[in-house]
């Protein structure tokens, strides 16, 4: 028989909750995360989000929490309706976070002079990592766990310490869509490593010095704002002389540099797309920075064609 697990105390910071638990366990769950989870704005059956995620807030705050009974009720900074979610559904997540996540289990250096660099840290050599996959996780693991791992024989020259862990890794890009939207959205980049797909984030592309560009996904309201030379449209002959009228929409890919790098046609009548994007090939953002760093966009460019 499950039984609930007890809230002894919980508290907040404009970007996290914290709950601690009867056991003497402490979760701590991002703030975006539950405004992601929203439990109206997911499948009760399939878990999937019957929501843009366009539409969601870029930044949601937490103003306040509370418990009442087995929920757990949140208050936003920029939104009037409140969150709610179950004690025992959080209980859950954090339990499942914990066995899936085994880097987040840190170790303390409370007794750091008597570690053993020999035994109590992971050892790896360049070509073991180079050829093994499942090793170098388990290295990658370990280091962050402890934060300190060792690396052997890598050749004495600049940068070659990080260009170690560069190899060739078949990357896999996800998206999604709902009944409710127009276009798919960006989950993610995965890799396959020791027979499961394993989540890499955007901040390990920053950090490889080989790596591409890290690109974010922003709204196209959001990306109009950084808009800094644009070029309408030419409204097509024919489509004028037979009066056709409607809205383009296409999925744009902004480069590191605020050029376009990439347009896909979403929906649209055909010769008003070719105009459109014809147009929109032209247009120049200001670059987008992420942690001092240049970063591609994903975005939607709408286009309103009418006479």
């Amino acid at each position: 028989m499950s039984t609930i697990r007890e809230v002894v105390r919980i508290g907040t910071t404009p970007e996290h909750l914290t709950i601690e638990w009867a056991d003497g366990a402490v979760a701590e769950f991002p703030g975006v995360w539950l405004r992601d989870n929203l439990p109206e704005d997911r499948d009760p059956h399939s878990g999937q989000r019957l929501v843009d995620i366009a539409d969601l807030p870029a930044r949601p705050l937490i103003r306040s929490a509370s418990v009442a009974g087995d929920t757990v009720r949140i208050e936003w900074e920029s939104e009037t309706p409140s969150a709610t979610f179950a004690v025992a559904w959080l209980a859950a997540q954090a339990a499942r976070d914990a066995m899936e996540r085994p880097e987040r289990i840190t170790t303390s250096w409370l007794r750091g002079a008597e570690m053993d660099a020999a035994h109590d840290f992971a050892w790896a050599s360049l070509a073991e990592l180079r050829s093994d996959s499942a090793a170098k996780l388990r290295w990658l693991t370990r280091l962050l766990q402890t934060g300190v791992a060792f690396l052997s024989a890598v050749p004495s020259t600049e940068r070659a310490i990080l260009d170690a862990m560069v190899q060739p890794v078949l990357l896999f890009s996800a998206s999604g869509t709902s009944p409710t939207q127009q276009y798919a959205a960006s989950i993610g980049d995965f890799v396959y490593v020791d027979g499961a797909f394993r989540f890499v984030d955007p901040q390990v592309f920053l950090a490889l010095s080989t790596a591409p560009p890290a690109r974010i996904r922003v709204s196209g309201d959001a990306a109009l704002k950084s808009l800094d030379h644009k070029v309408a449209p030419s409204y097509p002959d024919e489509e004028r002389a037979n009066r056709v009228q409607g809205t383009v929409v296409l999925h744009v890919v902004i480069g590191t540099d605020g050029s376009i790098k990439d347009i896909e046609a979403v929906s649209g009548d055909p010769a008003l797309v070719k105009a459109a994007t014809v147009a929109v090939q032209q247009w120049k953002y200001k670059p987008t920075l992420l942690n001092a760093e240049p970063v591609e966009v994903d975005t939607i460019v709408k286009l309103d064609f009418r006479l």
